[in-house]
């Protein structure tokens, strides 16, 4: 085996779909600075960038990891103005328990003072 092909087998792309996810492809025949147009294969330079021409993987991973923080955000955000419902519930409550509690020792107090004359 000679040192041109030794360095072919070790070159290759890189497979995508199925039980090869992950796994050099040896068999294809382009080298390591041509494109592949094997069908379920890219080819991804050491940038990140895909050889076919579509977006680099780091713009992809970046847009897919913002939707996701945006998602996180808006959840967040909602069970924010649920527990500040609840917060406004219970400050409502709490001043209709003052206003009763005031209410009834005022009732109180009457009785008490007309039953002392």
């Amino acid at each position: 085996m000679n040192k041109r092909h030794e360095k072919e087998q070790t070159q290759g792309t890189w497979g995508v779909q199925g039980d090869n996810v992950g796994k050099p492809d040896n068999r294809s025949s382009s080298g390591p600075n041509e494109h592949s147009r094997q069908d379920g294969i890219e080819s991804f330079s050491t940038s990140g960038e895909n050889r076919t021409g579509g977006y680099p993987a780091g713009v992809f991973l970046s847009q897919t990891v913002g939707k996701i923080i945006d998602r996180l955000i808006d959840s967040w955000r909602d069970r924010e103005k649920e527990a500040s419902d609840c917060l406004e519930w219970y400050q409502n409550q709490i001043e209709k328990c003052q206003e009763e509690i005031n209410s009834l020792e005022d009732i109180k107090a009457e009785l008490t003072e007309k039953l002392e004359h």
